[in-house]
């Protein structure tokens, strides 16, 4: 009992937000790939442990943000977002590669695109989550 009634650190907040949480929504996504019962299982309680992780911390009793942390996080948010537009610039590029006439590339899937787009939205977001995360503590100890 004596353990729920201290304060959540900052760090701790960003670690659960941000790397946990992160790691969650990559796995719901990846697993959005596979079609089976268990991996649907592992994709729903992957989503739930986000879920919850939100909720304890937004209600948890937790150290405020102090400046110097706000900005540690505007910091990694912003490079991780630089990050995340690169990737996406790439995957764009080779798309549009793929798409040139001539080449004749094919890929057959089961998965519809908007079940493709959900999936990769997921693994997308978590990934940014995640590596804010790290560039968080990355930043702090510095």
């Amino acid at each position: 009992m004596e353990s729920m009634k201290k304060e959540l650190s900052v760090r701790r907040q960003i670690y659960l937000l941000k790397v946990v949480s992160g790691i969650a929504w990559i796995i719901a996504g990846l697993c959005m790939f596979l079609d089976n019962k268990f991996f649907l299982t592992v994709r729903i309680i992957a989503m739930l442990l986000s879920i919850g992780i939100m909720i304890w911390v937004h209600f948890a009793k937790k150290e405020a943000m102090d400046e110097m942390a706000d900005f540690e996080l505007m910091r990694a948010e912003s490079n991780v977002l630089k990050l995340l537009h690169m990737g996406f610039c790439l995957v764009a590029c080779v798309l549009i590669i793929f798409d040139w006439p001539g080449w004749e590339v094919h890929v057959q899937t089961e998965m519809e695109l908007h079940e493709i787009l959900c999936a990769g939205i997921f693994v997308y977001l978590g990934i940014g989550d995640f590596i804010t995360g790290i560039l968080f503590r990355h930043y702090e100890e510095e």
